[in-house]
């Protein structure tokens, strides 16, 4: 009797084990089904196999280091493609271990409970543990950090071509205000018809400032910006492309620089005078002037009615970064990258 009990307390498992089925329909893992859900969420292989602590930890780990690359973003401005491109085979290879460990968990696990691996509760674990939490960050991410915009005409050259699409650093004026010069993304909302416009252009002017515009040539608090073309054997060139500073309060006005300046953008100027000078005046205190880089856009009429706006503070939404692509082009890439100033 004594050699019969020791015999029924150390049973041996082999492999005739793995197929245990406690008759209610709940079977051992297996561990192929175990290595691709894995690839559904990094832990839920982990939660099949019984190990539920694991599933959350190893998930919440994924949401950590995704939160901390766009606020790495965000604080340093990096261009996307290099950082991205290395989480997403940081991923890839933790997540093929991941599916290895989990396959593993499976062959080592001899539990027959099979509520942990009820299809409803593996469900639940990985919306609420990993891909509900990767959404949010995702969209939050779109709200406050960047988002990308394509260009839909040329009032942007030779910056800005139509058919671009941009990305947008949406946390840009957060912690600072707007200055002359900046390239700005827009966001007009019409309070009849509530729809909202968006667009880019630059920034001329400050609240307080005063402005007047001679043949579109801006002037701010009564001095003409800095501007000159390039000139090619003393000819302009056919592309009338100009280089404009922004205004300065605390620096004298140049006609040509000795060296390049530390700020300075292009413009497309037109041949023409487009109108003669409008009268002078001021901006309130939330007000700026913006104008679009093309300042030969034509439009409908032939004598322009309308030139540059008058926007709100609130309106200003972000601060277009860099080029990723153009629809239009035959090279859709060949600008990829480029940085906007």
């Amino acid at each position: 009797m004594v050699s019969e009990f020791c015999t029924m307390q150390e049973p041996e498992f082999s492999s005739k084990v793995r197929d245990f089925d406690d008759g209610v329909g709940f079977k051992l893992p297996n561990p192929y089904l175990a290595a691709i859900l894995t690839v559904l969420a990094p832990g839920l292989g982990y939660a099949y196999c019984g190990k539920a602590d694991k599933a959350f930890l190893v998930n919440s780990l994924y949401i950590v280091l995704f939160i901390a690359v766009f606020v790495l973003w965000v604080i340093f401005k990096f261009f996307p493609p290099l950082p991205f491109i290395l989480l997403f085979f940081f991923y890839a290879i933790s997540l093929v271990r991941h599916a290895f460990y989990a396959y593993q968990c499976a062959l080592r696990s001899y539990s027959s409970t099979g509520l942990h691996r009820h299809p409803l509760t593996l469900l639940s674990l990985a919306v609420f543990s990993f891909w509900l939490p990767a959404i949010l960050t995702l969209l939050l991410s779109q709200e406050l950090a960047f988002q990308t915009l394509r260009v839909t005409s040329d009032v942007m050259l030779p910056n800005i071509r139509k058919g671009d699409v941009v990305l947008v650093d949406k946390s840009a004026y957060r912690l600072k205000e707007p200055v002359r010069g900046d390239l700005v993304m827009i966001a007009e909302r019409n309070p009849k018809s509530k729809a909202r416009r968006v667009f880019f252009a630059r920034i001329i002017a400050l609240p307080g400032d005063s402005i007047q515009l001679q043949g579109a040539l801006p002037h701010v608090n009564r001095q003409k910006l800095t501007q000159w073309h390039y000139h090619e054997n003393g000819k302009t060139l056919e592309s009338q492309i100009a280089v404009e500073l922004p205004f300065k309060d605390d620096e004298p006005l140049i006609d040509v620089p000795e060296q390049e300046p530390k700020e300075w953008y292009t413009v497309l100027a037109p041949r023409q005078i487009l109108f003669s000078k409008t009268d002078i005046f001021s901006l309130g205190n939330d007000s700026y002037f913006v104008l679009e880089d093309n300042r030969s856009y034509k439009t409908q009429s032939s004598q322009r009615q309308q030139y540059g706006a008058i926007i709100q503070r609130s309106w200003i939404k972000g601060k277009p970064l860099y080029v990723l692509s153009n629809a239009n082009a035959e090279e859709p890439y060949a600008f990829w990258g480029q940085r906007l100033k």
